[in-house]
């Protein structure tokens, strides 16, 4: 899958964490290179290997050529409380991961190539990245207010391992801060066109190592999270699961005391903390905080968060790639080392062969009925996505697929606002609905009499309440912010309701 998140400032990130791997590796450090159409245009070498001084210079936003400043951004640190602090973002790192499955054949297995197959899909998820690359435009130009670019600067390093020693191929991508404009000027970069379409990116990284694998005559599962898992190794990737089992199970207590499911944000803040992760410290730590009862609902995340952080060390052993592979291979029983290394071995002497491509038109058309049935307006990429998980490792050409969605998306039945999408008729059926709002404003007798709210609510709750009671409008709505007491309010109009005899249905569409 792919994920990312921001730096401001991180001066150490190149040299503790992507020049090695997720260990310290004795004498040797991790290569990166560059990759993506801006790198010409700040002095650099298009492939070519990233010294420290390059990354260091655009980390500052200046030219590693000229050492003039990039963007035109000054503002570069605000005040707080606890005094100056970085402003501006560095850069933005969107971690590429290789399923279990290829990754344990890959590093604990050898084979090499599923390594290549790896690198190629990151390539191409690379290439569809850098068409969302963009900047803010303020000049009214655009109907978003977003000028795509489609050029931007990038270090890639390649990692194999995670914090608990266990296989795990994964590449850093380093997106820098500055894009090239039409007008000849650097802008920063938006990143949330990057950040909204990272289910895209990962269909289209998994839909691609999953045709080279098709191809190479390794037979493909998929496992609860869409992803391409190679057939019969189940058992292996559970056993090489340890990291993933201590961040699930971390999720799950904390959604289990909040009754909440968290955010992927959340979720992600909890996968960095309990890096290196003791359980016994935690447990202790844990009972002394009364298992969470007296924090507040509101930041108990972070609390929880915390604790965890200070249950977990988050460095890194130091040790030797060969180490590592050589424990990898211990911990495994001899009929997992059997099977591993009969399946490594098949995988070295495949030949390509060439298989049959899914039907594009099939895949978006189960695509958009798919998206449409529960939304009536998405963008673009997640019907695109949603098709490429319907065709994942059966899409020979990305190209030729975007193709049948121009035309898909061109005939009368689905409109372009923008990148967002919607169908005709359900723009027909948006206008029946407001035509009817529209027409039972003032339209009802009013049936609610000597109604008095409860004094517990507030002002507003109270004010929101005797206008809703009150008013001869067919339809009604209320809108609040989260905690703003939106149930108890509606529990005081039902109460009107009731009280005068008025008949009262309640239904809720999804628990959402």
């Amino acid at each position: 899958m792919i994920s990312g998140k921001s730096f401001v400032g991180g001066p150490d990130y190149l040299r503790k964490h992507l020049s090695c791997n997720d260990y310290y590796e004795k004498g040797e450090t991790v290569k990166g290179r560059w990759i993506g159409a801006a790198c010409e245009r700040f002095g650099l070498k298009l492939g070519g290997e990233v010294s420290e001084r390059e990354f260091m210079m655009l980390q500052d936003n200046k030219n590693p050529v000229t050492e003039a400043q990039l963007t035109r951004r000054k503002n570069t640190t605000r005040q707080t409380d606890e005094g100056s602090v970085a402003n501006r973002r560095s850069f933005y790192d969107f971690t590429v991961s290789a399923p279990k499955s290829f990754s344990i054949l890959a590093v604990t297995g050898g084979a090499e190539k599923v390594r290549m197959w790896h690198q190629n899909a990151v390539d191409i998820a690379l290439k569809e990245m850098e068409r969302f690359a963009a900047r803010q435009d303020h000049s009214g130009k655009t109907l978003d207010g977003i000028e795509r670019t489609g050029n931007f600067c990038v270090a890639t390093f390649s990692h194999d391992a995670n914090r608990a020693l266990e296989p795990q191929l994964h590449e850093h991508v380093i997106i820098f801060n500055a894009t090239a404009s039409a007008d000849g000027h650097n802008y920063a970069i938006e990143s949330n066109e990057f950040f909204a379409r990272c289910g895209y990116f990962t269909a289209v990284y998994r839909n691609e190592l999953a045709r080279q694998a098709i191809e190479s005559g390794i037979e493909i599962e998929f496992d609860k999270h869409k992803a391409p898992q190679i057939k019969g190794m189940g058992e292996l990737v559970d056993h090489f699961s340890s990291r993933t089992k201590d961040i699930e199970k971390l999720i799950c207590m904390c959604e289990e005391v909040t009754g909440v499911e968290l955010s992927r944000a959340e979720k992600k803040r909890l996968s960095l903390a309990s890096r290196g992760i003791s359980w016994e410290k935690f447990e202790s730590l844990w009972k002394q905080s009364g298992c969470g009862r007296k924090w507040e609902k509101g930041d108990f995340g972070f609390q929880f968060a915390n604790l965890v952080r200070k249950s977990s060390d988050g460095g890194l052993s130091e040790t030797t790639t060969d180490e590592v592979i050589s424990a990898q291979k211990d911990s495994m029983n001899d009929e997992q080392r059997k099977m591993l290394f009969k399946l490594a071995e098949k995988v070295k002497n495949a030949n390509p062969k060439s298989i049959e491509s899914s039907s594009n038109a099939e895949a978006m058309e189960f695509a958009i009925q798919h998206v449409f049935e529960r939304k009536c307006i998405v963008p673009e990429t997640e019907i695109l996505q949603t098709a490429l998980e319907e065709s994942c490792g059966k899409v020979k050409e990305l190209g030729e697929f975007k193709n049948e969605f121009s035309r898909v998306c061109g005939n009368s039945s689905i409109i372009s606002l923008g990148n967002m999408l919607t169908p005709t008729a359900y723009i027909e059926v948006e206008n029946e609905i407001r035509e009817i709002v529209l027409n039972g404003k003032k339209s009802c007798v009013k049936r609610i009499r000597d109604f008095l709210p409860s004094d517990k609510l507030s002002s507003e709750q109270a004010a929101a309440v005797e206008s809703i009671v009150e008013s001869d409008d067919r339809f009604l709505a209320l809108v609040g912010d989260a905690g703003t007491g939106k149930t108890f309010s509606v529990s005081e109009i039902v109460r009107a309701q009731v009280e005068n005899e008025v008949p009262v249905f309640m239904f809720a569409p999804s628990n959402g």
